[in-house]
């Protein structure tokens, strides 16, 4: 599945990592991309940004809200970027039951739906504090890992459960020009 002609979701559509991957998106035609996000700010600002257009929608929501995440789905999704996340360490500790419903449940929220929805393919977007992680950022990032992970396994030995959604993890390091 290429970019070009897909219908594609990117959860966390205006955070500093999610913005940039619509803004490279929209450079390769796809057919239609949707920003999930539950900012109403950066919404505000990256429609202005970005102008009219007719091949992007923006979705106020949350990736914890199981019921509100499924209307993303609800026009076809080919391709899910799930960026949606809470990534500061210092936060993440401070409020582990957040992180935990953000970066554990939100990623089981996102890739449950898009599998029963029959996304082809679902990019997560994680962390190099994943890696035998010290922080509850970390640890919960690596559970969300896990969980594609085994999706994935689920997928590539054709066990007859899945609906050949492919899932797949890139790591990011700190990020130039993120805010986290």
């Amino acid at each position: 599945m290429g970019i070009t002609g897909s219908r594609i979701l990117v959860t966390g559509g205006t955070g500093s990592i999610g913005s940039e991957v619509v803004r490279q998106l929209l450079s390769r035609s796809p057919a239609h991309v949707t920003v999930f996000s539950r900012d109403d700010s950066k919404h505000f600002y990256f429609q202005q940004e970005l102008g009219e257009r007719d091949d992007v929608s923006f979705i106020i929501g949350d990736v914890r809200d199981r019921e509100g995440l499924s209307r993303a789905f609800q026009t076809g999704v080919d391709i899910v970027i799930h960026a949606a996340a809470l990534k500061h360490v210092l936060i993440c500790e401070q409020n582990p039951t957040e992180a935990v419903k953000t970066n554990i449940l939100g990623t089981q929220n996102v890739v449950d739906l898009a599998k029963a929805h029959g996304a082809e393919v679902v990019l997560s977007i994680s962390t190099d504090k994943a890696v035998n992680p010290t922080s509850i950022m970390g640890a919960t990032k690596r559970v969300a890992e896990s969980y594609c992970q085994a999706l994935d396994l689920e997928h590539a030995e054709g066990s007859g459960k899945d609906n050949g959604t492919r899932f797949v993890t890139v790591r990011f390091g700190n990020v130039l020009g993120s805010t986290g």
